[in-house]
Formats: C-alpha cells, sequence, structure tokens
C-alpha cells in the first residue's frame, strides 16, 4: 500500500476513532507482505471477538517488551508515520512475510495508549483477547552474540524427556542460556496473563518463543526447565528462573478451568503477591495484569481506572481486601515503599526484599504438569560414547472438560504421579490404577469384580507397586539415575499439589476476631491490637540471595555467627531462656521462622537436631591458613572429591596398571566438567577465596558446622587443622551421603570384571568415609534458610528473638493485631492532625508468640490491647 503523510506524526489521531465502551470490539494490526519499500507497511482493522470466537479471521497476539519508549522507529499505518519502539520494530521486520500478511494484536498499536477511558476499558479485555488468538508469539528480542546457541541448547534440552540425563555442557553454553534467560521479557508482569491466557488448554502447541530469526516451541522451553529442575541437585548452576517458567506453565494449563469458574479473590490475590517481583512500567499494573485475567467480563469490584493516581489504586485495592475473605492478610505485605502511600496500604512496586513468612502455602501447582508424565515409546537406551542419545517421548495435553469431570480426572493424575512418587500407593478405586498396568492385562474381570467389592470394606486394602516400562529389565547406572531423578522429581510436584492446603504454620492472633475501621477521606486505618515488645538491638540485614554471587553465602553465614554472638551475649535474652540449650533451640528456631524439620526416616544415620553442634567456637589451637582453592559450588566439590580418591596411586585402579596390564576400565571426566569441577586458579580466583576465608574471623565461630544446605561454597580458613582435629566432621563423614550409583551394566559379562567394578565402588565409598569432606554433611534440607534472607534478626527488650524487616530499628514496637496470623514491626509517627499514630515496617517472626501466647495472656488479664491508629 503507498504511503501518504508518512512524515505526519501529528496525524496520528486519524488513526484512531475511539472503540465502543460498551462492547468487545478490537483493533488488529495487518502486517502487510514485504514489498520494494524499505518501510514497514500496516493496516489497522477492525474486529469484534464475539465474531472471532464464532470462527472468524484468525490472529496471532503478541507478547513482547516495549522497550525504552524514547526511542523509536517509524512504521507506516493506514499510510501514516507510527512511531514504535526498537524492540517492536525489530519484532515486525523478522516477522514479515514476503509473500502474505498476517494479523496481529500488539498492545502498543492496537490500543489507543493516550486514550484513558479507551485503556480503561480495553485492558480488562486483554485476557479475553489473548484467548481468542490463535497463536501466542513471545518475542525475547534481536539477536546477541550467544543469543543462538541458547536457544541451540535449550531446544535440544527440551527435546526429550526432563529425566533424561543432562548432557555435559559446556560453560559458554550455560553462559549463554543464563544470559537469554535473563533477559527481561521473563520478568515482565504482563506476561503472566498473556502466557496463560494465549496458550491455554491445546493451544499450548501454538505458542513459540522468538529470538532473532530463530523460533523454538513453548513446550520445548518448559521441557528444558523440567529438565533444569529435576538436575538441580547436581549443583552446577543456579538458574533462578526456571522455577518461574514451570509455575507460569502451571498456572497456564489451569487457566480453562479458571475461566470456567472464576477464582475468589483471595486466589487472585495469592497471584499478585506471588508475582509482586515482575516488573510493570506503570505501577498500576502490579494490579491490573492480574486481577481480571480470568474474568469473562471486565470486574466492576476494582474497576480499571489509569486516570487515578497510584495511591488511589493502591489504597482502593487495600480497603477492598480488607473488606473481603483475605481479611487482614494484605498487611503481611506492607513495607516502606512510596511514602504517597499509607503504611498499612502494600505499595506492590516496591521490592520487599525478602519472601513473605510460610503462614500458608500459596498455590503454585495446579494440576500434574503435563510434562510430568512422558510416554515413551520404547525404553530408554543406554548413552553413546558420545553422551548422545534420542529418547523417544510423547507427552499429552489435556483438553478443557467439564469441572465434575475435570476433577476425577485431576485426581486420579494425583494418584498416578503419586504411585510413580513413592514406588507404590493405596488404591480405593480400580480406576485409580493407571490403563498400562499388568493388573488390567491379566486381573480375570471375574475377580476385578469381587476386589471391587472388598475396596468398600474397612478392613481390606489394595496396594499397588509402579511399573516402569521405560527402564529396561537389567538398568545401566544412567538409566537408573534417571530413575531416582524422576522419583525425586515426582515426590516434589506431590508435595507442591497437596501443601497448599495444610494448615497454617502461624496463628499469633487468629483465634479472635480483627477489629478494624478504615477512614478512606484521610487514608488511615483504626485496628485492635497488642503492643507486645520493643526491638532492643538489630543486627544488619541479611543478604537477600545467597546463589547469585559466590561471596554471598559466606557473607550470609558470618553474619549468622555475628547474631549467635549477639543472642548468647544479650542480658536480656539469658533472662528469657535460662539454659544454653534453650537458648539455642530459639535462636536456630528463629532463623528456621519455626518450619518444621522434614524427617526423612528413623534409620540410624538420621542427623538428630543437635542445636549445640551448629557454629561451635573455633578451638583455640587451631590455626587459620590459606583455604582450600576449590569450585565454586558444592555439587562440584563432591564430583572433585571422589576424582581424586579414584586417581590417587593407592586406589584399586592404579594398582591394577602396577600389575602390569593397564586397567581394564578408563576413568576420566569429559572435558567440560572437568573444567568446572577444576577451575582455572588465577591470582582473583584465589584472592576471592582468601578474602571470604578472612571474613570468618569477624565473629567467633566456626562456620564449616552449619545447618544450611548452601549451593555456593564458604571457604575454610581452618581446613587443615580440620582434617585432622575435628572429630564431629570425622563423625559426619562415617555417614556420608553417598550421591553415587552402584551398577553393573549387562553388557559386563565377565564376573571378573563385575567384581573388579563392586570392589572399586565399595572402595571409593570407603575412603570418603574415612575423611572429612570439604562440604559439611547432615545439614537441613536445602532451603530453610530462604525466609531469613532479606531480613534482620533482633533482640526485644523482653528478651525475644526475632526476624524483622529491612528497615526495622531499635525503638520500634512488636505489635500483635487481632485476626492476624503474625505479628508486625510499628514505628511510631504523628499524624497530620496530630494524633498519636503508627505506620507499619512490616511483618515479622518473634519465637514464643507465633502461636497465640499473647492472646492467651490478654485472655487472662495481663495484657492490655487498644485501638492503634495507622497511617
Amino acid at each position: 500500500m503507498p504511503a501518504q503523510n508518512t512524515n505526519s506524526t501529528g496525524n496520528l489521531e486519524l488513526l484512531y476513532q475511539q472503540l465502543p465502551l460498551d462492547e468487545l470490539q478490537i483493533r488488529l494490526l495487518r502486517l502487510e507482505p514485504k514489498a520494494g519499500s524499505t518501510q514497514i507497511q500496516a493496516t489497522l482493522i477492525k474486529r469484534n471477538l464475539l465474531d472471532i470466537k464464532r470462527g472468524g479471521p484468525f490472529f496471532e497476539a503478541l507478547s513482547y517488551t516495549w522497550g525504552p519508549p524514547t526511542v523509536t522507529k517509524d512504521i507506516v499505518i493506514n499510510g501514516i508515520a507510527f512511531p514504535v519502539t526498537t524492540n517492536l520494530y525489530a519484532f515486525l521486520e523478522n516477522y514479515q512475510e514476503a509473500n502474505q500478511g498476517v494479523d496481529l494484536w500488539i498492545d502498543a498499536i492496537c490500543v489507543n495508549q493516550s486514550d484513558l477511558l479507551e485503556k480503561n476499558h480495553q485492558i480488562p479485555m486483554m485476557n479475553l483477547i489473548y484467548a481468542a488468538a490463535r497463536a501466542l508469539i513471545i518475542w525475547l528480542g534481536e539477536p546477541s552474540s550467544d543469543s543462538d546457541l541458547a536457544m541451540d541448547w535449550i531446544n535440544r534440552l527440551g527435546s526429550a524427556s526432563p529425566y533424561d540425563k543432562m548432557p555435559n555442557i559446556p560453560n559458554h553454553a550455560w553462559q549463554a542460556m543464563q544470559s537469554l534467560l535473563e533477559r527481561p521479557w521473563w520478568m515482565r508482569i504482563w506476561i503472566v496473563q498473556e502466557l496463560t491466557a494465549g496458550a491455554m488448554g491445546l493451544k499450548l502447541e501454538n505458542a513459540s518463543i522468538l529470538c532473532g530469526h530463530i523460533r523454538i516451541s513453548w513446550m520445548s522451553v518448559v521441557i528444558a526447565a523440567a529438565r533444569m529442575k529435576a538436575y538441580q541437585d547436581d549443583k552446577r548452576q543456579a538458574f533462578p528462573i526456571i522455577t518461574e517458567i514451570l509455575e507460569l506453565d502451571s498456572l497456564r494449563d489451569s487457566a480453562g478451568y479458571y475461566f470456567t469458574n472464576e477464582p475468589t479473590s483471595k486466589s487472585l490475590f495469592d497471584l499478585i503477591c506471588r508475582y509482586r517481583h515482575f516488573l510493570a512500567t506503570n505501577r498500576r499494573d502490579k494490579i491490573y495484569a492480574i486481577w481480571n485475567m480470568f474474568s469473562r467480563v471486565p470486574s466492576k469490584r476494582l474497576p480499571t481506572r489509569y486516570d487515578q493516581s497510584v495511591e488511589d489504586v493502591y489504597v482502593d485495592f487495600a480497603a477492598e481486601l480488607l473488606s473481603g475473605d483475605t481479611g487482614l492478610e494484605v498487611l503481611r505485605h506492607c513495607v516502606n515503599g512510596s511514602a504517597d502511600i499509607p503504611s498499612w496500604a502494600p505499595d506492590w512496586s516496591a521490592s520487599p526484599g525478602a519472601l513473605s513468612l510460610p503462614l500458608r502455602n500459596i498455590q503454585r501447582y495446579f494440576d500434574v504438569p503435563w510434562w510430568a508424565e512422558p510416554v515413551f515409546e520404547k525404553p530408554r537406551a543406554r548413552f553413546g560414547t558420545d553422551e548422545t542419545r534420542e529418547t523417544q517421548a510423547r507427552f499429552c495435553v489435556n483438553p478443557l472438560v467439564s469441572s465434575a469431570e475435570e476433577e476425577i480426572l485431576r485426581e486420579r493424575r494425583i494418584k498416578r504421579l503419586e504411585i510413580a512418587a513413592n514406588g507404590c500407593a493405596v488404591i480405593k478405586s480400580l480406576d485409580d490404577i493407571p490403563d498400562h498396568f499388568t493388573f488390567h492385562k491379566q486381573c480375570p474381570d471375574a475377580v476385578k469384580e469381587q476386589i471391587k467389592a472388598l475396596l468398600h470394606r474397612n478392613d481390606f486394602v489394595l496396594a499397588i507397586g509402579n511399573e516402569t516400562p521405560n527402564i529396561p529389565e537389567n538398568p545401566d547406572a544412567i538409566q537408573q539415575g534417571e530413575l531416582i531423578t524422576e522419583r525425586q522429581m515426582k515426590k516434589w510436584l506431590l508435595q507442591e499439589l497437596r501443601h497448599s492446603t495444610a494448615k497454617p504454620l502461624y496463628a499469633t492472633a487468629t483465634s479472635v476476631n480483627a477489629s478494624f475501621k478504615i477512614n478512606r477521606d484521610e487514608k488511615c486505618l483504626q485496628i485492635k491490637g497488642v503492643l507486645w515488645d520493643e526491638l532492643e538491638v538489630c543486627h544488619d540485614s541479611f543478604v537477600e540471595d545467597i546463589d547469585k554471587n559466590l561471596a554471598d553465602a559466606t557473607h550470609f553465614m558470618v553474619a549468622v555467627g555475628c547474631c549467635k554472638h549477639l543472642a548468647v551475649s544479650n542480658k536480656s535474652a539469658a533472662n528469657k531462656y535460662p539454659t544454653a540449650a534453650e537458648l539455642l533451640e530459639a535462636f536456630w528456631s528463629t532463623l528456621f521462622v519455626g518450619q518444621a524439620i522434614q524427617d526423612e526416616g528413623k534409620d540410624e544415620t538420621k542427623y538428630h537436631l543437635r542445636y549445640e553442634d551448629w557454629l561451635p567456637e573455633i578451638p583455640k589451637s587451631w590455626v587459620s591458613g590459606q583455604p582450600p582453592i576449590t569450585a565454586k559450588t558444592t555439587g562440584l566439590i563432591d564430583i572433585a572429591e571422589m576424582n581424586e580418591v579414584i586417581e590417587r596411586p593407592t586406589s584399586i585402579f592404579n594398582k591394577e596398571k602396577e600389575r602390569g596390564g593397564g586397567s581394564r576400565f578408563e576413568h576420566r571426566l569429559a572435558s567440560q566438567l572437568r573444567e568446572q569441577v577444576f577451575p582455572p586458579h588465577n591470582d582473583e580466583y584465589v584472592a576471592l577465596f582468601g578474602q571470604l576465608a578472612s571474613a570468618w574471623h569477624q565473629q567467633p565461630y566456626d562456620l564449616y558446622h552449619r545447618p544450611f544446605d548452601l549451593l555456593n561454597v564458604i571457604p575454610d580458613p581452618y581446613w587443615e587443622s580440620r582434617r585432622h582435629k575435628d572429630e564431629l566432621a570425622k563423625h559426619q563423614a562415617k555417614h556420608r551421603r553417598s550421591r553415587g550409583i552402584k551398577s553393573y551394566p549387562e553388557a559386563i559379562k565377565d564376573p571378573s570384571d563385575q567384581d573388579f567394578l563392586r570392589r572399586a565402588c565399595d572402595e571409593v565409598e570407603e575412603t570418603l568415609k574415612n575423611e572429612p569432606s570439604l562440604v559439611p554433611q547432615n545439614t537441613l534440607h536445602a532451603g530453610i534458610e530462604k525466609y531469613a534472607l532479606g531480613r534482620k534478626f533482633f533482640i526485644t527488650k523482653k528478651g525475644y528473638f526475632g526476624l524483622g524487616p529491612q528497615k526495622s530499628e531499635p525503638g520500634d514496637r512488636v505489635a500483635v493485631l487481632f485476626g492476624s496470623g503474625v505479628p508486625f514491626v510499628l514505628r511510631k509517627c504523628v499524624s497530620a492532625t496530630g494524633k498519636r499514630a503508627w505506620k507499619i515496617v512490616g511483618e515479622c517472626y518473634v519465637h514464643g508468640i507465633m502461636q497465640g501466647e499473647v492472646i492467651q495472656k490478654w485472655n487472662l488479664g495481663s495484657a492490655e490491647a487498644r485501638m492503634l491508629l495507622l497511617i
């Protein structure tokens, strides 16, 4: 189409006639075929969503990042020059076909961004627009020097089962994937709705990611993320975004159900909390991008108002939640954000700096993921010499069915997951037994009828064991490892599906009803509560993340040591906890925020909680020196220690060589893995380890004996003394967790060879158990420290230990608000009218008052409740 007035950017208003504010009408951008002109030509057309749903014209919806709005390039729409951001221009340039046009919905063009009334009407319809689109295109941006490599590796990892052994990925490929997964798109708040609606149900197969000219399916991305998640125990890389990918896809998988059965406001509030750390250019979008995402018609409870101030939007939202079924829980998400927003209304655009306390578990997985149950065409093959193989696996994506039928199918999927995760399960209906199990093939119908009758009896239990047709009868080490990984992954999924229904961890004041009054004119909240205690001393805030940066794990543990020193030397705490055992239990329980320690069984190797063993004082006879220079992550150190045992001159492998004949089996690490396990020790690397080791001297404790299972290594300046004198480390080595898999492949026919391998495995295990490991053994389950991160340890005047917000200060008060599950840190202030008032600093954990103890004292008359004015 010939361009007209292409320099008349002032004529943009000619493109837009306001869409009806009471209809489901939208605009589409028809991207014209490439022509001789270098300019991108397009046309704006109007369509009704109802016509599209009835089988009208197909269109594709774009999910992308706007990019800097000040840097633009012109395209030509209806003959008029139209400025778009450079990122959008790059997409249009890449996506333009040579021979045919394509209809697209792109928010920056199809919605008149300067018409606030139109935005107020169109943005609540975005879920319907993306749901109506034939396909979802995710544009990550223009290619970089390593983006093609990253896309290739993600596609490769996503082209098989998520339980397939991870190949040895070169460092530069890891870095390329990390760089790609850190692009802005992955953390945009709007992608939650765009992906959820744009790829729900069977449309999953029509969702793809585009970076430059390389395109891969969203399915491949999810499988790759699941595979990285499944093998994260190798601890070779930290990829935080893979968790986001899997949780986003779980929400996408459940979108059809939520469109049919609109979720409660509490469920939507959970999603707003869950994706709070995602980014939005417009602060209002932290609410608007989530609140209406499953509405079939625009919500009237909280109308979209871009013509309203951010403060008013946030205050109205807080008032809506306080008056609804979420109750006081909204106050838990208040942090010191903008001064323009009352402290009792969360500033959703401010980073909380820490995870919300685990009062109750927010649901992150809604159904058994489609990728969790690959269907294998044939048993998994063995790895070849080049460490590659093809896995014949396909995946079933469930179509949307009626809610009653879906619930039955969902329960059966969870039962299949339980059978696979635990190796067996108790069956209450024969329908719970998977169709491919031997039971259905070999059990006579008459016997089935008898079993059905017996299942109704209380004294009859039917248990069925798992069947794994994808694993051969005599699996080799790789196949065994894959089966173990699959079971561990499914156990984790089973826990995620069930933990949201668990009993809330805290009950600080839930035994009494909330009593409050909102004054919208003065934007204040009067609420009943008890001012219980005052913060006497606060340590500096713990680091917010201990995985991204090698140094942060050491900084965290040094801070923990400093906090322990504060705890044991505080006079108020000594009065509160008269014995050392009570004080240490209270200190560690505070850092764990009262989480229960998972019981992994009652065998002899179970490590019972011995609080005195964690961070003991460093013996005066020990000498500090240069720490061992190792790999950065603890999982790689495990591999290095095992490798060094095998390569010792005294090992069974080298003894065999000495007897003359060379070894019958060759032991070697792949070059890519060896580079990670034994990194080059340049001056900068050595200096960093030295600096981290010297940081131990900021506190008096031995940081080796810690309860936390950390990803990154903590360089040990006392290693030489520990090897010879640390009896506790030697004792723990006796119960060292063996990460190796003993296996004697059926391909090895010679009994003497099998015997040799058996003896070699036993020798490695025995040697490792006789020497302390550089990696602490018998630590608690990974992640127990995560709620302490980004918080401050404090001690109150009454001697209580607690964890509070980053901005907590001595003199702040601990308040128990009626109806709340957790206490709060409040700060005294004066209202605009001169009244005594308080500001919420944030929620806190205070050991000893989390289960209703303060309310009990109030009931007995030993604590005073009052109305507190929050501003």
